[in-house]
C-alpha cells in the first residue's frame, strides 16, 4: 500500500552565528520552525528506488530537479540494510531549492521518521546516524519547533502551547532563483563580522506566545547583510515586509526565502493583497502556511 507523507518545509526564525570550528564549519543558533507548506513523499514497498517530480502546486518548478543517483535519498536508501531498504520514493517538489528550507533534509528526515514508527529501522542512534547525510536531518526527525546549535545537528525540542502553535501565521516569498549557501558562508567570512554572543532564549524548554514575541523583537539573520548584498531583490522584500504590522520578517537560513510572521490570518491576508502587485514586479510569489502539526 502506498503511503502519503508531508514532508514539511523549515524556517529559521533568526539565525545567530556565534564562532568558527577548526574544521572552518561555523557554530550557530537559531529557532528551527516546521510549515504545513512542503513536499509530498508517496512510499511503498519497491526496489530502492527514489523518483522525483514538481508539484502542479509548486511555485516555481523551473529548477531541474536531482536525478536519482544524485538524490539525498537515495544515499540514504542505499546505506540501510538490504531489508530495511527495499523502499520506492517518489518526491513531489514544491519547497524550493536552494530556498532556505531544508527540502532535501526534510525528504530523509520524513522518510526515516515513517520507517522509525513502523518499527522496522535496526539504526540504534538514529540521530546521530541521520546527521553525517546533513546537518539538519535531525530536526525533521521530529518536525517540532527547536532550538538548534552546533552545526545544526544539536536539537533542543521545545514543548509549545496551544496558542503559541495556532496564533503564528507565516507569509512565504519563493523566489524563482536559490541562494548558493557555500557562496553564502565564503563572503561573510570574507566580511570580518565578529560573531554574535551565544545565548540561550528559552531555558525552561517551553514556548508561549508571549516568549515567542519577546524573541522576535530582538532576532535577527547574521547572514542576511551578505545574501541581501548578493542578491538585491531579497533586500527589496524584506523592507516591504518590515513596512507591514508583523512581528517578525526575515530570512530563511542563508536564503533565497523570506517570510513574515503575524498573530492572525486577517493580517496576512491583507499584507499579501497589499503587496500582491509587488510581488509580481519582482517575479516572486507568496504562499500562506501555518505550523507544521504531528500526530
Amino acid at each position: 500500500m502506498r503511503k502519503r507523507l508531508l514532508s514539511p518545509a523549515k524556517i529559521n526564525l533568526g539565525l545567530s552565528i556565534v564562532g568558527r570550528r577548526d574544521n572552518g564549519f561555523h557554530s550557530l543558533e537559531s529557532l528551527f520552525w516546521p510549515l504545513s507548506f512542503g513536499d509530498l513523499l508517496e512510499v511503498e514497498k519497491g526496489t530502492g528506488r527514489t523518483t522525483l517530480s514538481w508539484s502542479p502546486d509548486a511555485p516555481f518548478t523551473t529548477d531541474i530537479l536531482p536525478t536519482e543517483n544524485n538524490n539525498i535519498v537515495t544515499t540514504v536508501l542505499r546505506a540501510l540494510p538490504e531489508s530495511e531498504s527495499s523502499w520506492d520514493v517518489h518526491i513531489n517538489k514544491s519547497i524550493p531549492m536552494g530556498g532556505g528550507m531544508g527540502g532535501g533534509s526534510s525528504n530523509v528526515g520524513t522518510f526515516l521518521r515513517y520507517l522509525k514508527e513502523k518499527k522496522i529501522l535496526s539504526v540504534l542512534n538514529l540521530e546521530s546516524w541521520a546527521s553525517q547525510y546533513g546537518a539538519d536531518i535531525p530536526f525533521f526527525l521530529h518536525s517540532k519547533p527547536a532550538w538548534v546549535s552546533g552545526i545544526g545537528e544539536v536539537i533542543t525540542p521545545l514543548e509549545c502551547t496551544n496558542a503559541g502553535l495556532t496564533q503564528l501565521h507565516f507569509l512565504l516569498i519563493i523566489f524563482p532563483f536559490g541562494c548558493e549557501t557555500q557562496l553564502i558562508f565564503k563572503k561573510y567570512k570574507e566580511s570580518g563580522k565578529p560573531f554574535s554572543s551565544s545565548q540561550n532564549p528559552f531555558p525552561d524548554k517551553t514556548l508561549t506566545i508571549e516568549s515567542i514575541r519577546h524573541y522576535l523583537k530582538s532576532a535577527k539573520n547574521d547572514l542576511e547583510p551578505t545574501a541581501t548584498t548578493l542578491y538585491p531583490t531579497i533586500k527589496k522584500v524584506l523592507e516591504k515586509l518590515r513596512a507591514e504590522p508583523c512581528l517578525y520578517a526575515g530570512l530563511s537560513g542563508s536564503g533565497a526565502t523570506c517570510f513574515a510572521v503575524f498573530e492572525s490570518a486577517e493580517s496576512r491576508q491583507k499584507t499579501a493583497q497589499d503587496l500582491h502587485d509587488f510581488f509580481r514586479t519582482n517575479n516572486c510569489k507568496s504562499i500562506s502556511s501555518q505550523t507544521f502539526a504531528t500526530r
